[in-house]
This record gives structure tokens, C-alpha cells and sequence, in this order.
């Protein structure tokens, strides 16, 4: 359905993951409930989006890769400012 998309996908707790451990599960958690935030607050109607978040997910919308690309930037700015207890993280 869309022929030249990327597969960065965030896995769900319990998905596949290359990282082990619960502290990837933590990260992964976190950065997902960050690309919905971001999500939500970019595209919060229909006029800006054409479905939402769970069905974006699962067809890898542009709208859906921009807000995980927006919460993996997000998060690699706090980890190197040492501010991921934003992320629900430590630092």
C-alpha cells in the first residue's frame, strides 16, 4: 500500500526486539507513548491525519513514521542532555 516506506516500526513490550531485558521493554514502552503524544498533538483531527494512531501503526503511515521519528529524536536529545526521566527513564 506503500511502496517505498522505511519498516522502522517501535515493538510493542513483549514484541520483537533486538534489545533484551526489562530496561528495553521501558524504552521501547516510552518511546512509544511518545510517538503517540506526538501524534496526537500533530494530527488531532481527521482533517490532519487520515485515521488514527492504532491504524496508522499497522499501515505505516507517513504520519505514523514522522511521529516516531520525532519521539526517537526527542529521546536521543534528552539522553545526551541527561534528562531521560522524561522518558520515564534514568539517567
Amino acid at each position: 500500500m506503500f511502496p517505498n516506506r522505511s519498516t522502522q516500526r517501535i515493538s510493542r513490550c513483549g514484541g520483537d526486539s533486538d534489545i533484551d531485558g526489562a530496561s528495553a521493554c521501558s524504552t521501547i514502552c516510552s518511546c512509544a507513548r511518545a510517538a503517540r503524544a506526538i501524534y496526537d498533538a500533530c494530527y488531532p483531527c481527521d482533517e490532519w491525519a487520515p485515521v488514527g494512531f492504532d491504524e496508522a501503526e499497522r499501515l505505516g503511515t507517513i504520519h505514523y513514521r514522522q511521529a516516531v521519528d520525532g519521539a526517537m529524536q526527542s529521546r536521543s536529545v534528552f539522553a545526551s542532555a541527561g534528562q531521560l526521566e522524561l522518558f520515564g527513564e534514568a539517567a
